[in-house]
């Protein structure tokens, strides 16, 4: 019976321990993420990822509609997607992705119906 008791208690004692050592309740930061349209385009459409993981399409019918951002918060390892089509023949767009205030992805189209796209993944 003593044997059992101390087997017992050691196996406690080892299982605080070991309880202290790690972090059971893991904290997950999120991250502020903006998207971002802008340029001299008069007519364009935007297609992104939200947070959700879902696809979004919005148009844009009036060059005094950008700059266009979007913002939303993620957990780090998401994937982020940002595309815009220049609906006309003149004017470019460019397409920024930004982490808190920093330029993460960036790419830009001046080219007639030119398209421009940034993706990739949040550290």
């Amino acid at each position: 019976m003593k044997y059992i008791v101390r087997l017992l208690s050691i196996f406690f004692v080892f299982f605080i321990i070991s309880g202290c050592e790690k972090n059971n309740w893991p904290i997950v930061l999120k991250s502020k993420v903006t998207y971002k349209v802008s340029g001299t385009a008069s007519e364009v459409i935007i297609m992104y990822r939200d947070e959700t993981g879902s696809n979004k399409i919005k148009g844009i019918s009036s060059s005094s509609a950008l700059p266009w951002k979007y913002e939303f918060r993620v957990k780090p390892d998401t994937y982020v997607f940002l595309q815009a089509k220049n609906n006309t023949a003149s004017g470019e767009v460019v397409v920024e992705i930004l982490k808190g205030s920093k330029v993460i992805f960036t790419d830009k189209s001046s080219i007639p119906y030119g398209t421009a796209t940034c993706s990739g993944y949040i550290k």
